[in-house]
């Protein structure tokens, strides 16, 4: 129970730590979560039923290599399609969205703190089942689970993947947003790549086996990226005039 309550709370402290600091409205934090929802459970998920079964026909005519780099590549590519192309299109259709760095970095802190508690609640429902449940493909479950991941460290794992997603989820949504502010697409491009990298990494990484841990560090380059956007934007900006403009 202790790892899914401290990945809400990872989450959750980026939300607190910017209000705190920013007192920015919470309907932009708000706002924030709802674009999550709809682009990654809502149209994420509903193009997901669809094309998926489309990708598991392949595995039967391909290597497993090649299956997996296929199955990453689809993976970021349903992200970065659904989960940036919302933001965009809500960036677009409230433009006041984008007029502050403040309101941008709420967002992506919205955002992230709302999948935080998604995945937390999954997996406080997930350690429940794993105590209770006694069936042969739950039990399967819970010895991979001790054998892959040492317990002491197992309680930091949701911590550490939550603060490096939150950063990531930011991050992206501030560079779609800068976009649609400053009028420069490339900052799209770059978000679009960004969560691409994240869950194309990610899913490759986790159909290899490999540890949880390696899959961390492979995120921790992209998560740097995402807090120095965040540090461009909430300090000099990339466009406004100065410091202090637009913070609200």
């Amino acid at each position: 129970m202790l790892p899914s309550l401290l990945a809400i709370a990872s989450g959750s402290a980026f939300v607190v730590w910017w209000w705190s600091r920013e007192r920015t409205p919470w309907r932009w934090f708000w706002l924030g979560g709802l674009i999550w929802f709809v682009g990654a459970i809502v149209l994420k998920g509903a193009a997901a039923a669809i094309t998926l079964p489309a990708i598991e026909r392949l595995k039967p005519i391909t290597s497993p290599r090649t299956f997996e780099i296929i199955s990453a590549l689809h993976s970021g590519s349903m992200t970065g399609v659904f989960e940036m192309g919302t933001t965009l299109a809500f960036a677009v259709r409230i433009r006041s969205m984008s007029s502050s760095s403040s309101r941008m970095i709420a967002v992506g802190f919205g955002a992230g703190a709302l999948e935080a508690w998604f995945v937390g609640l999954l997996g406080l429902l997930m350690a429940w089942v794993l105590a209770n449940v006694h069936h042969p493909r739950i039990d399967a479950m819970r010895a991979e689970q001790a054998a892959t991941i040492p317990p002491r460290l197992a309680i930091l794992l949701p911590a550490v993947e939550r603060v490096i997603a939150t950063l990531c989820h930011a991050g992206s949504r501030v560079l779609v947003l800068s976009s649609v502010a400053d009028a420069r697409a490339r900052l799209f491009v770059w978000a679009f790549s960004l969560m691409f990298a994240v869950d194309a990494w990610a899913s490759f990484a986790s159909s290899e086996k490999l540890s949880p841990w390696w899959i961390m560090l492979g995120l921790c380059p992209l998560a740097i990226v995402s807090a120095l956007v965040l540090r461009q934007r909430a300090t000099s900006t990339f466009s406004e005039s100065g410091p202090s403009s637009g913070r609200r």
